[in-house]
């Protein structure tokens, strides 16, 4: 497994592999989560501040937490809803 990919495991946790549409989600956050990133770097080294910081840091930590929440809360209700079909 390349390193990016060891790296996206590591925050976004592992994608369901049993299905096309979580997986395209999966890596459609992702790329959103990385361009978020770049622009908000930028605006970084354009204006830094403490607060631009403090924003930069806390939203870099907290989406990939709360991906990782919500996906595995989706994937888990897909999976139960196709069990009892």
């Amino acid at each position: 497994m390349s390193d990016i990919k060891k790296w996206v495991v590591l925050m976004f946790g592992k994608h369901d592999e049993g299905s096309k549409i979580f997986t395209l989600f999966y890596w459609f956050a992702f790329s959103i989560y990385s361009f978020y990133l770049l622009v908000n770097a930028y605006y970084l080294f354009a204006s830094p501040s403490l607060g631009s910081l403090a924003s930069f840091v806390l939203s870099a930590v907290l989406f990939p937490l709360l991906f990782r929440l919500v996906y595995s809360i989706h994937v888990k209700i897909q999976k139960s809803l196709k069990v009892k079909r």
